[in-house]
């Protein structure tokens, strides 16, 4: 028997694409540099692709259904399509000279904390 795609599922795929073109459109338009590196400068470029995928693969199933992993799975995968894409992610919002990220780095704080209220909430009950 075929699983059928559920309207949930579309919205996440959405926002995926939504995410990455509103990523091209700003690093376009702000100008931007890319990073080879990782959060905190941590710098794996031979591996850091497929250890991203490993980590966002082994989340997303045990998070199965949760809306925060999926609106951080969906910025993560915008960030690893660059870095295939570009070598690097596209950073274009500058902080006061004290860091430089993207769109993406701002919502995959988003996603965790919308998972973290998940879990609490879920533990509560």
């Amino acid at each position: 028997m075929r699983k059928r795609t559920r309207p949930k599922d579309l919205v996440y795929i959405a926002v995926f694409f939504g995410l990455y073109f509103l990523h091209d459109l700003l690093a376009e338009n702000l100008g931007y540099q890319i990073n080879k590196g990782m959060s905190f400068g941590i710098n794996l470029e031979a591996v850091q692709n497929w250890l991203m995928m490993l980590v966002l693969a082994i989340n997303l199933y045990v998070f199965r259904g949760k809306l925060g992993m999926s609106v951080l799975a969906s910025a993560a995968l915008v960030n690893i399509a660059d870095r295939i894409r570009f070598g690097g992610v596209r950073d274009y919002w500058n902080f006061m000279g004290l860091w430089v990220n993207n769109i993406n780095d701002w919502i995959i704080g988003v996603g965790i904390v919308i998972l973290l209220i998940e879990i609490w909430k879920e533990n509560t009950r």
